[in-house]
């Protein structure tokens, strides 16, 4: 990887919105040599998704050269991202590469929070509500909590 990178944390322990002890670390990593995607026709973008799946691959060795032991990488998603934890559990996070959308909503739920304190109480009850009945998950084909908490 080169040395133009910044890591970069969002989603709910980016804006006081974690509920305790049950949510992961969501982190994207600016590779200032692919930022090229909104100037790329669709065709392109194929392939810019492609430079961020070998990324997402050379994150994955670096992980397990520094012996994290649960390192799955997930080159083929819409985002692709690397899955991660430490031996004990006590870090489990994900990393997506160039992937700036949600940093930006990460922000706005904040400053929702930030406006009034009832929309932060409501926010934790959503994504708690969501957690429980286990409908909060993309990659299971669920809206993601943040969709909810947005309705």
């Amino acid at each position: 990887l080169s040395k133009n990178c910044t890591l970069h944390l969002f989603g709910s322990n980016s804006n006081a919105l974690a509920l305790k002890d049950e949510s992961d670390v969501d982190l994207m990593l600016y590779v200032a040599e692919h930022d090229q995607f909104d100037t790329l026709s669709h065709e392109h973008r194929i392939y810019h998704n492609g430079l961020s799946s070998n990324v997402i691959m050379d994150i994955a060795r670096i992980l397990r050269r520094k012996h994290y032991p649960n390192v799955q990488p997930v080159p083929r998603a819409r985002i692709p991202i690397v899955k991660f934890s430490s031996q004990d559990q006590s870090l489990i996070a994900d990393i997506s590469v160039n992937n700036f959308l949600p940093l930006y909503n990460s922000h706005l739920l904040k400053l929702y929070s930030e406006a009034d304190e009832r929309v932060k109480q409501l926010i934790y009850m959503i994504k708690y509500w969501v957690k429980r009945r286990r409908i909060g998950d993309a990659y299971s084909g669920t809206m993601h909590s943040y969709a909810y908490c947005l309705m």
